[in-house]
């Protein structure tokens, strides 16, 4: 499987860059139900219809890709990902506003 395949898909589902099982699932039932054709006007059918098998093949081609990736389960790499979520946590929390405002004038 190509990358622009994915790119292509993931672009169809509005995907982010990253996102897990739960969000693809809920944007791709979020635009089937948008674009089912028997949800559209009868004016709209036959556009509903291709858009609908755009996003059907766009959600098929990703759990293909998310079926064949290889997920690591060692322990390095497990304690890894975790290590970045708290970093980055940490240093929103902790130097958020570190200054304070230097706009406002003292009083």
């Amino acid at each position: 499987m190509d990358y622009s395949a994915i790119e292509k898909a993931a672009k169809i589902l509005r995907l982010p860059d990253e996102a897990a099982m739960k969000e693809i699932r809920y944007r791709y039932r979020e635009l089937a139900m948008k674009y089912h054709p028997d949800r559209c006007p009868e004016k709209k059918k036959s556009i509903c219809a291709e858009k609908f098998k755009k996003i059907h093949k766009a959600y098929e081609t990703i759990l293909k890709y998310c079926a064949e990736y290889k997920f690591s389960f060692k322990k390095t790499d497990l304690k890894k990902g975790q290590a970045e979520e708290y970093d980055e946590d940490h240093r929103q929390r902790f130097y958020e506003n570190w200054w304070g405002d230097l706009k406002k004038k003292p009083k």
